[in-house]
């Protein structure tokens, strides 16, 4: 079994059809593995693209840490 990380918004979109695809996958089978591998990866891109998103010039992260700086 390949583990890679998921960079990118093709990569994260056939990683969600993969997903789909072994989903009935039955426990304890190389699939159930790779489910929850695929799963595990999915949830970690999206929590660092909302990351992201918080500290992005302009973003609510960006106005919340120039309002501290400027305390």
């Amino acid at each position: 079994m390949t583990i890679r990380v998921i960079k990118t918004e093709r990569e994260h979109r056939a990683a969600l059809k993969e997903i789909e695809s072994l989903w009935a996958a039955k426990p304890r089978t190389p699939q159930a593995d790779r489910l929850e591998l695929l799963h595990a990866e999915r949830l970690e891109a999206v929590a660092v693209r909302r990351r992201a998103r918080e500290h992005e010039v302009g973003g609510e992260g960006h106005r919340a840490l120039v309002a501290k700086l400027r305390l």
